[in-house]
């Protein structure tokens, strides 16, 4: 099993596109901060539920929980050994705050109890967790950092610890810029930037470009490169990432995360299989896609994906005679 963090995710993610492409199905399991609450008897599922009505339900009993954590294991068939071979990631998820991006969520006591009892890590959860973006929230991100919204309200957003730091940097640049020759560089952040969002890094980047007329800032790892450059450089950079928005760019790929995983599954259209499987659509379709519409979601989630399946149903599809008659796999090849 492969471990996907905030630490290792852009090494793993070519990996992991790679095995879901060659994949013949996914399987796929997730942990959330809540479910059904059985004190709601409205909303407890019966067996005299249509469709309809234990989606009505399901909608009802979800609004404010999230995934925590997401299992998806690819199973590519190898015709040669008649068997088929796995691969299993592991996302923790988190939603990580940026200027006026900032989620709430809500937990169910019963939830993280049994959580706790099978060893998940809360600490892992929020320092490692991947950040994602809904449709909305990737479309309003765009918008602010394009128009600079963000940066022209930095004395509402900044907490006091954040501007110590960013006053902290800028003062180690001052120092150091007095005595640097052109093409000298500074690395910053290892201490105070490893642990924090995506918004002080972005904001650093900006103060120092607008301070410093001599130096140009390059993202490095989670970190800020600072470089000295002549007057006719750094006027060339800035042209550079006024048509690239380079900047912009590297700060919306990070926080869509694990949003960048959905997408993939989307649009790979690969059969999924998993216990339950409506529950798990359901609250990945509202935290990473949109808000679950109010009538009955199939019709949305069969465009999403070309084929899902409940593992209740595939143990008893397994011994039908149409798999026997075909040496394991069925007719479309899985």
């Amino acid at each position: 099993m492969c471990e996907v963090l905030l630490s290792n995710f852009e090494e793993i993610f070519p990996k992991i596109e790679e095995d879901f492409r060659n994949a013949t199905f996914i399987a796929l399991d997730a942990e959330f901060s809540g479910g059904i609450n059985p004190s709601q008897e409205i909303n407890k599922p019966s067996l005299f539920d249509n469709g309809r009505e234990r989606y009505h339900k399901l909608r009802q009993c979800l609004g404010g929980y999230i995934v925590l954590q997401i299992g998806l294991t690819s199973f590519r068939f190898c015709r040669q050994g008649n068997a088929y071979v796995s691969t299993t990631y592991n996302f923790h998820i988190f939603p990580r705050s940026f200027f006026s991006l900032d989620n709430s969520f809500l937990c169910q006591a019963s939830s993280l109890e049994f959580l706790s009892r099978h060893n998940f890590d809360f600490n892992k959860f929020v320092y490692e967790g991947l950040p994602y973006l809904s449709q909305s929230q990737e479309s309003h991100l765009r918008q602010e950092l394009c128009e600079g919204h963000l940066f022209q309200d930095l004395e509402r957003t900044v907490s006091l610890d954040d501007e110590r730091v960013l006053q902290e940097e800028c003062s180690r640049v001052c120092e150091w810029v007095a005595s640097a020759v052109l093409g000298d560089s500074i690395l910053l952040g290892r201490e105070n930037l490893q642990r924090r969002g995506k918004s002080l890094v972005y904001m650093l980047h900006k103060e120092l470009r607008k301070r410093f007329l001599s130096v140009w800032t390059f993202p490095e790892t989670g970190l800020v490169l600072v470089k000295k450059v002549s007057a006719d450089e750094r006027s060339d950079l800035v042209d550079l990432e006024r048509k690239s928005s380079s900047l912009e760019h590297d700060v919306i790929k990070s926080m869509l995360g694990f949003s960048r995983v959905f997408k993939l599954l989307t649009e790979l259209g690969k059969p999924l299989v998993g216990h339950n499987l409506l529950l798990d659509l359901a609250l990945m379709y509202a935290q990473f896609h949109e808000p679950l519409p109010y009538k009955w979601v199939s019709n949305v989630l069969n465009e999403m994906y070309m084929y899902f399946k409940n593992s209740n149903g595939v143990s008893l599809a397994l011994y039908s005679p149409s798999i026997k008659s075909t040496n394991g796999y069925n007719l479309k090849g899985w």
